[in-house]
């Protein structure tokens, strides 16, 4: 039987750490020919096989190597205003990693000082780096648009444009994980074929030795599966007669990635162009964000606030009719894949990982990106095919993203190494 162990920052804070703690659920439930430990330097689940350092030396030392990691970021002035991680200093993950004496590591989201980039490259036993974002192969950056994206494609030279002003950090950092892994044997997964293509392009590894694999992120399907809608709305105190629209994102005002901008666009064309959807019948349902918003471009709003309860968060999607995920970018979407679990139809731009998560006019509508009119004609046909589209969305989630089949994946990707 072989022992894998999956690193991450944290089991539970932020939609990485989530997904990875539903990757060690669905292992660790469904696979028989493995061992599965989780390592992590913020532990919240009860689960005694997810490894941490409780001490006060740890926690203090983790705490002031993040800060100054925060100062050194600083002093690169860039108009990527996506996060940044320099993963410069060596973290007590790698000494609990070896603890645990695994026959594979496998290396989910581990910045904020969790692990540096050399450490990682000196790990002997066989790797496996599983993508939640593009931080793997670019600079410092976690995400990069296409305006941005010729640094990671053609190298972090002294040629490239550096689009930044003071210290180029993310030409560092980048230069670093090209000595620490671009010889290393790397098994890289990712969730969605738009970022396999990205890292198989990348500078840093389209000539490494390298290897590929895209696998979806799991579900707990027990979990997020269609409830009552009637009983949704009432527990969250929802009228029953109106439409009800959803969107949910952590930061989403403050992290244009997310699309909040684009989504007030689109919903005032869905104000000038509706007859069903209009604001006198149709209420916004936002969750996930901690501030409070009483209405988006003429619609009422409800605010369910950050909610770190699953079971919450599915009955919030049930109460929805449509949800929207506006993103400009996304590793995968997992708020998409959550939703179609559910039974809710889902709009999104066709762009990124959104590709792979969303069935054009099967599961629901792929927007031209990043268009609010066609974003606002999707939200209209969503909701008049909604009944057809729940169905076809909650089949597609049992057959793409269930704890059974993508644990199965894994176990197959485990025994190659």
């Amino acid at each position: 039987m072989k022992k894998v162990v999956l690193v991450s920052s944290s089991d539970s804070a932020g939609g990485a750490a989530k997904a990875t703690f539903r990757f060690f659920s669905a292992l660790k439930n469904h696979s028989l020919s493995l061992d599965i430990r989780m390592v992590v330097s913020k532990k919240n689940q009860p689960d005694s096989d997810i490894i941490t350092n409780n001490s006060f030396t740890f926690r203090l030392m983790s705490f002031l190597k993040y800060k100054i990691s925060r100062k050194i970021i600083s002093l690169q002035k860039t108009s990527n205003q996506n996060y940044h991680s320099i993963n410069w200093f060596s973290g007590g993950l790698k000494n609990l990693v070896e603890s645990q004496s695994p026959d594979i590591v496998n290396i989910h989201w581990v910045n904020d000082e969790s692990i540096s980039i050399e450490q990682i490259g000196k790990i002997k036993q066989s790797l496996v780096l599983t993508l939640h974002d593009m931080w793997a192969f670019c600079g410092a950056e976690h995400y990069v648009d296409d305006t941005q994206s010729v640094r990671y494609l053609k190298g972090y030279n002294n040629t490239s444009p550096k689009a930044n002003e003071g210290i180029d950090i993310n030409k560092l950092v980048w230069q670093r994980k090209m000595r620490a892994w671009g010889n290393k044997k790397i098994t890289i997964v990712t969730p969605s074929n738009w970022l396999t293509e990205c890292a198989k392009n990348s500078e840093l590894f389209k000539n490494s030795p390298a290897s590929f694999s895209t696998i979806a992120n799991p579900l707990d399907l027990d979990i997020y599966k269609p409830l009552d809608k009637k009983a949704m709305r009432e527990l969250i105190g929802i009228p029953q007669n109106k439409i009800v629209i959803g969107f949910g994102a952590l930061s989403a005002k403050t992290d244009s990635r997310k699309g909040f901008d684009l989504l007030e666009l689109a919903l005032t064309k869905l104000n000038e162009i509706a007859v069903d959807i209009e604001p006198k019948n149709t209420v916004f349902l936002i969750f996930g964000a901690d501030d409070k918003q009483n209405s988006i471009a003429g619609f009422d709003c409800y605010s369910t606030g950050h909610l770190n309860n699953e079971i919450a968060i599915a009955a919030a999607y049930n109460a929805m009719d449509v949800m929207l995920v506006p993103s400009r970018l996304e590793a995968f979407g997992q708020t998409g894949s959550e939703a179609q679990a559910c039974g809710v139809p889902v709009v999104c731009f066709d762009t990124s990982g959104l590709k792979d998560v969303v069935v054009q006019k099967k599961t629901g509508y792929l927007a031209k990106p990043y268009d609010p009119l066609d974003f606002a004609e999707g939200i209209i046909w969503v909701y008049q095919n909604r009944e057809n589209l729940s169905i076809a969305a909650r089949k597609h989630a049992l057959e793409s993203w269930s704890y059974e089949n993508i644990s199965k994946r894994y176990e197959e990707l485990y025994s190659l190494l």
